[in-house]
């Protein structure tokens, strides 16, 4: 069967669970991170190397309720910390996207979880906060012309492989999956120029009620599909 290294999560979904169980959105978004927990404990046990989730949209900054999100992100990352998982099967969590322009309490709890897990090398969980796939883009095509400008390269020679070594996912191989959860079906940008051949799945509900045993029909989907 085909061996899955890599899958995207679009974590959305959460005004319509708000609306559907009349939660806070402090009761929605501990439960939307109890999840995510859950989802890569599952991930971990499956063997599955790689988990990228996309957790904070850039946009989300101008949210009304913003201050109460960066909160519930402050706690769930100050968890992680906590988390034997993370120890025990040696799991590193990057943060991707401009997450230094955060509010400061938030960007304290980031640093502390990649220098705790900067050595581990067997998982990796990637959080996409204050994350822009286009802004991504550009970020990358940047340091391309830094190089160009510096003559370090030529610029008649640039491939996509100089592109996807500037990404903030260099070192990563692209995801084979990418499932989204939510009534809308927009992918947010996420992951642009990685995700190109992932498989799309939309399961059109929020993330509190996507299962491990949904993730593990999905993945097993694309196995079989792989190996044919």
């Amino acid at each position: 069967m085909g061996k899955v290294n890599h899958v995207g999560f679009i974590v959305g979904g959460s005004k319509e669970y708000m609306q559907e169980k009349g939660a806070t959105i402090e009761e929605a978004y501990s439960t939307k991170f109890d999840n995510v927990q859950r989802i890569v404990t599952s991930c971990v046990r499956g063997n599955v190397p790689i988990m990228t989730f996309l957790l904070l949209p850039q946009e989300i900054r101008s949210h009304n309720q913003y201050p109460l999100v960066v909160d519930s992100i402050v706690r769930f990352i100050d968890e992680l910390r906590a988390w034997p998982l993370l120890s025990e099967r040696q799991v590193k969590v990057s943060v991707l996207g401009h997450w230094y322009n955060l509010p400061g309490r938030l960007v304290d709890s980031i640093k502390a979880v990649m220098d705790q897990t900067k050595e581990y090398d067997s998982f990796f969980l990637n959080l996409c906060l204050n994350y822009d796939g286009k802004q991504e883009l550009v970020d990358a095509t940047k340091l391309i012309a830094q190089q160009v400008k510096a003559g370090k390269l030529d610029p008649d020679v640039i491939t996509t492989e100089n592109m996807k070594e500037h990404i903030y996912t260099s070192a990563l191989v692209p995801p084979d999956i990418i499932i989204k959860t939510g009534a809308s079906r927009k992918l947010q940008g996420f992951l642009l120029w990685d995700g190109a051949n992932a498989d799309i799945h939309i399961t059109g509900r929020p993330w509190q009620s996507f299962t491990e045993q949904e993730l593990d029909l999905i993945i097993k989907e694309y196995s079989r599909s792989e190996a044919q």
